[in-house]
This record gives structure tokens, C-alpha cells and sequence, in this order.
């Protein structure tokens, strides 16, 4: 009786480890299964075009929401669509829009994913680069750059660049070409125009010095960061212009970002 009721014990420890295991078994594939789901969707690229490429239009890239506690980008990029699609305005030249950008940093609110890293630290430092080094999203927004014949790049900072505290909010960034130089230039009295108070008015950052010498109050030296966006642009002399709204921890109210970013929209259209 004893081996038999030591044979029952054994058989019904051994059933729970089965049961056990098969458990852990499903919750581990439960998880690497959600993983990979939220990492496809992370890694995904959503776009939308709009008008049509003809010799004499222009293609124009348009990203929001690189990083994803900027959304005043993302935003502006939205309703300019929902005014396309409801036909409050019609498109000549040929649009690509990519609102989101990072879209799950978006939905968090955060600058990045650490699963992902810093998207605007991820582009090529050379003309030559590995296809297959480069993340999914970089990939894919290179493509459309090599289409595009000027990219508008949104961003924003986190305070306001003439008040000296180190942020480049409320800023335009060309690439270094003319006809960047010249849109920057139109964009800084257009946004201008329309701000009373001094210290949140817009600068363009430039690399020429004697640029910055002739009118310091518009003009500011500009950041090369490696890896960025505009460091890339740059290596392939590609018109280009980094805005950056002030708007990071709702310095200024997220209305007015939007405005602005469509406000410099609006001037390409």
C-alpha cells in the first residue's frame, strides 16, 4: 500500500510539472510573440502621397515625429491631410508625407524607444554606406529622400533659442545650399510676422560666419551632429530645412506649434 500510495504521490508531482511547464512554455511564447508584434509595429514606416511628379513640379518630403515628445510635427502633417482629402486645398506639386515617424515613441511620449534608439542618430556619416547596416525606418525615409527634391524636417525644442539657455526651439536650419538659404529666409518672415514677442521669434542657424556677422539677430551658428539628418543631407548637397517649434514639455501651447508648422507648409504648397 505504501509504494502504491508513493507511486500516486509521484505521478500527481509530476502531472503539475507537465502542467507547469507547458504554462511557462505558452507565457514565454506569449511574450517573444508580443515582442516581435510591437517590434514590427515600432519598426514600420507609414506614408502617404499626394499630387503627381511632373518636369515642372517639385517633390517635397515632409517627416513629423522623429522623436516622439515633438508631435506638433506629426499633428500639422495630419490636418494638412484631412484638408487634402476634404479638398479644402488643392496640391500641385508632389507631396510625401510621413507623419509619424517614430510612431510608437509618439504614442509614449517619449524622445525614443530604448528598444530602438535615437532615430535621428542613426543616418549614414558617408556617402557609401551599407544598405543592410542602416535600421528598417532610415531605409526607408533614404529611399524617399533620393525622390525628393526638398525635405522639411519637424522638430521641437525644448525652450527658445533667443533667450540663450542652450535650446534651438524655434529655429530653421537650412542644409547647406542656396536654394535652402532662400526658403529659410522666406520661412523666417513669414513666422516672424506673427510673433509679438521678441525672445520667441524665430533664427536661422547657418555655418557661413560672415553670415552670422552681418545680422546676428537673424542669423546663429548651427549644430553639426554626426549621424543626424541634416548631416546626411549636407554630404549629398540636398535642399533641406530643420524646423524646430519651441514645444517640448508644453512651453508653448501645442495650437500654436501646429500653426507654425503649417504656416511653413502652407508656403510650399
Amino acid at each position: 500500500m505504501k509504494l502504491i500510495y508513493i507511486i500516486i504521490i509521484m505521478l500527481h508531482i509530476f502531472i503539475i510539472i507537465i502542467i507547469v511547464f507547458i504554462i511557462m512554455v505558452l507565457i514565454i511564447f506569449y511574450l517573444m510573440h508580443d515582442t516581435l508584434y510591437i517590434k514590427k509595429i515600432c519598426n514600420n514606416l507609414e506614408y502617404f502621397t499626394y499630387g503627381s511628379s511632373k518636369p515642372d513640379n517639385k517633390t517635397v518630403l515632409i517627416l513629423g515625429g522623429i522623436h516622439g515628445n515633438e508631435p506638433a510635427g506629426s499633428r500639422a502633417i495630419i490636418k494638412l491631410m484631412n484638408d487634402i482629402n476634404t479638398n479644402e486645398i488643392s496640391i500641385k506639386n508632389k507631396l510625401i508625407l510621413i507623419p509619424y515617424v517614430n510612431y510608437c515613441a509618439l504614442q509614449l511620449n517619449v524622445r525614443a524607444l530604448s528598444s530602438i534608439g535615437d532615430i535621428n542618430r542613426k543616418f549614414p556619416i558617408n556617402k557609401d554606406y551599407d544598405d543592410e547596416e542602416l535600421h528598417p525606418i532610415i531605409k526607408k525615409i533614404l529611399i524617399f529622400i533620393k525622390e525628393a527634391d526638398i525635405v522639411i524636417d519637424f522638430h521641437e525644442g525644448w525652450g527658445f533659442y533667443k533667450n540663450n539657455n542652450g535650446s534651438i526651439g524655434s529655429t530653421i536650419t537650412p542644409s547647406n545650399t542656396q536654394n535652402s538659404l532662400n526658403y529659410a529666409n522666406v520661412l523666417y518672415n513669414s513666422l516672424n510676422n506673427n510673433i509679438i514677442d521678441n525672445n520667441k521669434k524665430f533664427t536661422i542657424l547657418v555655418n557661413d560666419t560672415n553670415l552670422i556677422n552681418t545680422d546676428k539677430n537673424k542669423y546663429g551658428k548651427s549644430y553639426d551632429i554626426k549621424h543626424t539628418l541634416i548631416y546626411y543631407v549636407n554630404l549629398i548637397n540636398k535642399d533641406y530645412l530643420l524646423i524646430e517649434t519651441s514645444g517640448q514639455n508644453n512651453v508653448q501651447d501645442i495650437d500654436i506649434r501646429i500653426a507654425q508648422a503649417r504656416l511653413i507648409i502652407d508656403n510650399f504648397l
